[in-house]
């Protein structure tokens, strides 16, 4: 009889014990968004440079050996990006901004218009910007305003702005250039 009593006091100990397990939240199993940080163009989704700086997702881009007929558009005073856009080398990854040789042919622009943003452009010639003397006549290769840009290990060469800036124009921006050579382009290469 002494042991049938403690017996008991475990079965009810048990049962008053195990209800609190049966509340207990279950956790939900339901998959989180995985944030991607580095995104390679050339393949999909990113088949151009500026489908990956679309994607809000993208912080670095690497951008692979070759010519890229684009005329990329980075931020905006409502959208700040944060963004690296990594070449190969300038000897291997070009972006042509001249709008004519693209297909349907586009008009003038510079081959990269930052705003509002930090961007850094590595590894890569940037040509064929161009600017049209009715809007944004500033920055052939680059147009960059209230921006931070570093542009490292790049050739700005062959592009034209109608007023200033034929490699690169910076307004209200913090501008560092390193292992750079930016020649070739309309005067004043950089401006103002």
């Amino acid at each position: 009889m002494k042991y049938i009593q403690p017996l008991k006091m475990l079965m009810v100990a048990a049962a008053i014990v195990t209800p609190i397990y049966l509340m207990a939240p279950i956790p939900s199993l339901a998959a989180k968004p995985v944030k991607v940080t580095v995104c390679n163009v050339g393949s999909p989704p990113y088949l151009s440079i500026q489908d990956a700086v679309d994607d809000h997702n993208c912080h670095s881009i690497n951008v692979p050996a070759g010519i890229f007929y684009e005329n990329v558009t980075i931020g905006s005073s409502t959208d700040h990006r944060d963004i690296t856009i990594r070449g190969v080398g300038p000897d291997s990854t070009i972006v042509d901004g001249d709008g004519s040789k693209r297909i349907p042919p586009a008009l003038p622009a510079p081959v990269f218009a930052v705003g509002w943003s930090t961007v850094t452009l590595k590894g890569m010639t940037i040509t064929g910007g161009e600017t049209p003397p009715s809007s944004r006549p500033n920055g052939g290769g680059i147009s960059n305003v209230h921006s931070t840009l570093t542009v490292k290990d790049c050739l700005i060469t062959g592009n034209d702005a109608s007023t200033e800036g034929g490699g690169i124009y910076i307004s209200n921006t913090t501008l560092t250039v390193k292992d750079s050579t930016i020649s070739g382009n309309s005067l004043p290469e950089i401006a103002p």
